[in-house]
């Protein structure tokens, strides 16, 4: 049984979903549970020895630690349109491919994203892309507006 740094801040069942997706991938057979929905950890199964379909705690820990990342927590705002439509867009790459979740807290305004880390780190850069040209539209909203105000 191992038990996974990261899996007491996910709530969402995409992640067993994606992680499933990703030993598959690899040829590990592995069978992922969380022991509680709300503040369990996860656990894995997976077959030992010289079977065709058996992995090792090491190769487990080195998918996880290599191949996986979870960035928790970015905050969302003001971006209503262009945030739903990149939303939409990564919903269907997650249906396509299977191999990255998205957590989206709309109360919040949060959103995290679970899988593999080229995804997830593609994710984040467009995300920040995304913010970074909504700060520079509203900042050149800004100074239209105290010019127009000027004159």
């Amino acid at each position: 049984m191992l038990v996974i740094k990261w899996s007491t801040h996910i709530y969402s069942d995409s992640a067993l979903v994606i992680l499933q997706k990703i030993f598959l991938d690899k040829k590990k057979f592995t069978i992922w549970e969380k022991t509680n929905i709300l503040s369990g950890y996860y656990i894995v199964h997976y077959l030992s020895g010289q079977h065709r379909f058996s992995t090792s705690e090491e190769s487990i820990i080195e998918i996880l630690d290599n191949e996986i990342s979870y960035a928790k927590d970015l905050i969302i705002s003001d971006l209503r349109k262009e945030f739903d439509e990149f939303l939409h867009d990564k919903k269907e790459q997650q249906q396509q491919y299977q191999t990255m979740a998205i957590i989206y807290y709309q109360t919040e305004m949060k959103i995290c994203f679970f899988g593999l880390k080229t995804q997830v780190n593609l994710a984040k850069k467009q995300l920040k892309m995304l913010i970074n040209k909504h700060r520079m539209r509203t900042i050149g909203l800004e100074l239209d507006s105290k010019q127009v105000s000027v004159d």
